[in-house]
């Protein structure tokens, strides 16, 4: 399977754009932090179809707003693939959105974006799948750690790898309010290879980032265990709209069940 299969979609389901970026937003405003998910950039916002199928039944009408960042697939006409250009791009997408202090969520190399998102513009946290960060010291990615550690901004990584050595204590130092949780061999697709438990750990960022809940944020960022309806959703359903879905997903073949 290449990366062209995986994230395919039709020109029937391409949504809307804004600030001239492509991305599919559902949901109402509320008290819930909003949620931004970034694909990784050789694959389509349709990764996230099968979390998003269970995000409904688990927290409906949550606000969600589904970016494609540049690559091979919807948003492939930015000017820029420059992390700082991708991310202003993705926060003027949002308030064309109307969006206010999302939870941003990136796989893999939009989990960069994730953060450096945090870095420069409000946010009430960060989910980062499946991307260790490399740091070096005085670089960009270093910066924007530091300007989301003074913040204290909420921030979660989740992945399928255990760490290289010495990782979590650089993460600790440069990062200390980082949460990490491995679920083993689930490769870089975590939240594919556990739709439902990624779904219920995007409804616990509900309540990120208010002022009330930062007492029992320990309680907030407290991880599901699997339960028995994990896996029971239709991956054909765009869960964005209702009704037959012209987006379709393919899984890549070592999470096909």
């Amino acid at each position: 399977m290449t990366a062209s299969d995986v994230g395919h979609d039709t020109e029937q389901g391409a949504g809307r754009r804004f600030a001239g970026v492509a991305g599919r937003p559902a949901g109402e405003p509320d008290h819930r932090a909003p949620l931004i998910l970034l694909n990784q950039v050789a694959f389509g916002r349709t990764m996230w179809w099968p979390v998003l199928a269970e995000l409904r039944t688990l927290d409906p009408g949550r606000r969600v707003f589904v970016v494609d960042l540049p690559g091979p697939v919807r948003s492939a006409a930015w000017p820029s693939r420059d992390i700082e250009k991708v991310t202003e791009g993705v926060h003027r997408a949002a308030e064309a959105a109307a969006l206010r202090s999302p939870v941003v969520v990136g796989h893999r190399a939009a989990a960069v974006v994730a953060t450096c998102y945090a870095a420069r513009y409000p946010v009430r946290g960060v989910i980062n799948v499946a991307q260790c960060l490399r740091i070096e010291p005085g670089a960009g990615l270093a910066r924007s750690l530091a300007a989301v550690r003074s913040a204290r901004v909420p921030y979660l990584f989740i992945t399928g790898h255990e760490l290289e050595p010495g990782y979590q204590d650089c993460l600790d130092r440069m990062l200390p309010q980082a949460t990490v949780t491995i679920w083993p061999d689930s490769g870089d697709f975590p939240q594919l290879a556990h739709p439902r438990r990624f779904a219920r750990c995007l409804a616990a960022t509900a309540w990120w980032g208010r002022r009330e809940a930062y007492g029992s944020f320990g309680a907030d960022l407290r991880l599901p265990s699997e339960d028995a309806t994990e896996g029971k959703h239709d991956d054909s359903t765009d869960p964005l709209r209702h009704g037959p879905a012209a987006d379709r997903f393919s899984r890549p073949a070592h999470l096909a069940r």
